[in-house]
C-alpha cells in the first residue's frame, strides 16, 4: 500500500532521539549523451546500456533541501535513509548511488552536461526479479553522505545511475497530487539524536599523592639499520571497453570509440583489422580526443598519434595502436578511433578500444 508523505516530521521518542523526513526539493531523468533535457515525467529511469553512438544509459538526479531539518552535527544524524518506491516491470540488476560533485538543476541539466561523483560516496543496491514482478519500497542507507554534508561538503544531492549492464529500473516521483495519493516520491529519513541540557558539574575529587621519582635509567646502544624491504605489488587500475564494432565504405569513418572516460591518464589499445584493400592506397588510423586531437586540453604521448595498416594493397590487414592519453576536460571524455582509405574498394574495419587507467604519470 502507498503512503501519504510530508515535506516534514517529528517524532519524539522517551526524550533520547527524534524522527525526521523531507521530500526531494527537485528531481531529473537524463539519457547520457543525448543534447535533451530533464524527462523525469513521473518517474526516474536508471538504465545501464551499452555505450556507442547510439545507445547510451539513463541516470537520475535527486536534491533534498536540509534547510527543513534543524541545525544539525554530524555527531546528531544517527542514521539517513532514502526510501524509494520501485515500480514493476524493467530489467533486474545493481544501482549505484553516489553524492553529486556538483550543482545541477532540474531546468538546465541534460544528458551532456551532468554532474560526477564525489570520490568514495558510491553505494550499490540490488534490484531483483521479485521485487519487479509487483514494485517495492527500496530502503539505501545513506548515513556517511549526509552527514559529509553537516561536516561541510555541498549538499549537491544525489546521483542513480547503473551499476551493472542490463539493469533497467524506474522509481516513483510522483506524490499525493489534489489530495490524491497517485505515487511514491523519494523521501530522506533521518533518525537524530536528541541533546537534553547539560547536567551540573560535579565536585572534584581529592588529589591523590605523588608517587616517587624512579631513577633513570642508561641508554642502550643505537641498533643497526635493517634491511631494506620488497617493493610492494603494482597498484590496481580501472578497465574501459567497448563492444567490437564493424563498419565499411571509403572515406574516414569511426570504427571504436570510448565515451565516457573520467579526467585522468590511460594507455589506449586499439586492435583493428582491414579486409578488401585492393586500391594501393594505404589504410590510416587516428584518434580524436573530445572531438579533436587536443580539445580541452587533453593530448596524446606521442603526439597526433597516426598508424598506417600492414595490409597496404593486398586483401588483409592488422594493425595495433598504442599510445599514453591525458585527459583534461569536464565531466565526460571521449577517445575514438577513425580509419579509412582514400578510394573505394570495399574496404571493411573491425575494431575494438581498451583504456586502462594510470596514476601519476612521472617524465624520465
Amino acid at each position: 500500500m502507498k503512503h501519504l508523505r510530508r515535506l516534514l516530521i517529528f517524532v519524539l521518542s522517551a526524550g533520547l532521539s527524534a524522527w525526521a523526513q523531507a521530500v526531494p526539493s527537485q528531481m531529473a531523468n537524463v539519457q547520457l549523451g543525448n543534447g535533451l533535457g530533464n524527462r523525469s515525467g513521473s518517474g526516474i529511469q536508471v538504465n545501464y546500456a551499452m555505450t556507442g553512438t547510439g545507445n547510451h544509459g539513463w541516470n537520475g538526479y535527486l536534491q533534498f533541501n536540509l534547510g527543513v531539518f534543524p541545525s544539525l552535527t554530524p555527531a546528531q544524524v544517527q542514521k539517513a535513509n532514502l526510501v524509494l518506491y520501485l515500480d514493476s516491470g524493467g530489467g533486474p540488476g545493481t544501482v549505484s548511488l553516489c553524492a553529486a560533485a556538483t550543482a545541477w538543476s532540474a531546468t538546465t541539466i541534460t544528458g551532456t552536461h551532468v554532474p560526477s561523483c564525489v570520490a568514495g560516496t558510491a553505494i550499490n543496491f540490488s534490484v531483483t526479479t521479485a521485487q519487479l514482478a509487483s514494485g517495492a519500497f527500496v530502503s539505501i542507507d545513506v548515513t556517511s553522505i549526509v552527514q559529509s554534508w553537516y561536516s561541510g561538503l555541498a549538499n549537491n544531492g544525489f546521483i542513480l545511475s547503473g551499476g551493472t549492464f542490463g539493469t533497467n529500473v524506474t522509481f516513483d516521483t510522483i506524490s499525493n497530487v489534489l489530495g490524491v495519493t497517485v505515487g511514491d516520491s523519494p523521501v530522506l529519513n533521518l533518525v537524530l539524536q536528541s541533546q537534553g541540557p547539560q547536567g551540573p558539574i560535579g565536585p572534584q575529587g581529592p588529589a591523590g599523592p605523588m608517587g616517587p621519582i624512579g631513577s633513570m635509567g642508561p641508554m642502550g646502544p643505537q641498533g643497526p639499520t635493517g634491511p631494506q624491504g620488497p617493493a610492494g605489488p603494482a597498484g590496481s587500475g580501472t578497465l574501459y571497453y567497448n563492444q567490437i564494432n564493424s563498419i565499411g565504405g571509403s572515406g574516414f569513418s569511426t570504427v571504436d570509440g570510448l565515451y565516457y572516460l573520467p579526467a585522468g591518464s590511460y594507455m589506449i589499445w586499439a586492435p583493428t583489422e582491414e579486409t578488401g584493400e585492393s586500391s594501393g592506397a594505404p589504410a590510416t588510423c587516428i584518434w580524436y580526443l573530445n572531438g579533436g586531437p587536443s580539445n580541452g586540453g587533453s593530448f596524446l604521448v606521442p603526439m597526433g598519434y597516426e598508424a598506417i595498416y600492414s595490409g597496404q594493397d593486398s586483401s588483409y590487414g592488422r594493425m595495433n595502436m598504442f599510445g599514453v592519453v591525458t585527459l583534461t576536460g569536464t565531466g565526460y571524455n571521449t577517445v575514438v578511433t577513425y580509419c579509412g582509405t582514400e578510394s573505394s574498394s570495399g574496404v571493411h574495419f573491425i575494431g575494438q578500444m581498451f583504456a586502462l587507467q594510470l596514476g601519476n604519470l612521472v617524465q624520465d
